[in-house]
């Protein structure tokens, strides 16, 4: 119920300021597609109340455009070189944002001309934007080889823990009329752990020597 993928693909990059030799702080920053491609089943039972009584068409679709979830996290990192080789340990905390995904299926009461449409919505006032926040914790491991002062191959990975808690409405509304109807509210609090692994190159300014043997 939430725009986050089960799996997808990643855009993020990540700024490191060694303070010291070996101590230093980072701001990371990732952005990924939102919205997950199939809904999950216990979701969609969601509207089976409404089969005894109407006509469900149960190709509905979201009830709002899609959009790019973001994470932003910053904290300390340690490091450990030798020749070549490059490792950083990392440690922070930050926010995360995501759409609380909505859906809408269409209605037509058995035994009558009268339509309606089911809606699963953010349980928010009508004028809300349906964006949620939520605070994350986040540790990674990167390694790297260096390739020449400047740059260096990197392989990592990041972990990301995050609660969400937030209501939904499930909201019927006439066709006809316009009326609204509150069919229920589901609480909807979870906690989620994203691992993210990546590979690049990470670009060293010439700055960073002064720390360095």
């Amino acid at each position: 119920m939430i725009s986050l993928k089960n799996n997808s693909v990643v855009i993020g990059i990540t700024h490191y300021y060694f303070f010291r030799n070996k101590w230093g702080v980072f701001l990371d920053m990732a952005f990924a597609p939102s919205r997950p491609k199939n809904r999950p089943e216990s979701d969609l039972l969601r509207f089976a109340r409404y089969e005894k009584d109407y006509y469900l068409n149960n190709n509905g679709g979201w009830s709002a455009a899609g959009n790019t979830d973001g994470r932003y996290s910053f904290g300390g990192t340690y490091r450990i070189e030798k020749n070549r080789w490059r490792f950083f340990a990392l440690l922070g905390v930050g926010m995360t944002e995501f759409e609380a995904v909505e859906d809408i299926k269409r209605l037509k009461e058995k035994n009558s001309n009268v339509n309606y449409t089911a809606e699963l919505i953010w349980n928010g006032r009508f004028n809300d934007p349906d964006f949620q926040t939520a605070f994350l914790t986040s540790a990674g491991l990167l390694s790297g080889y260096r390739l020449n002062k400047r740059f260096t191959a990197v392989a990592n990975v990041k972990f990301s823990h995050f609660a969400t808690h937030f209501e939904y409405r499930l909201q019927r509304t006439n066709q006809y009329t316009k009326e609204h109807f509150i069919d229920d509210i589901y609480s909807y609090k979870r906690g989620a752990i994203d691992i993210t692994a990546s590979m690049g190159i990470m670009f060293t300014p010439d700055a960073d020597r002064r720390f360095r043997k």
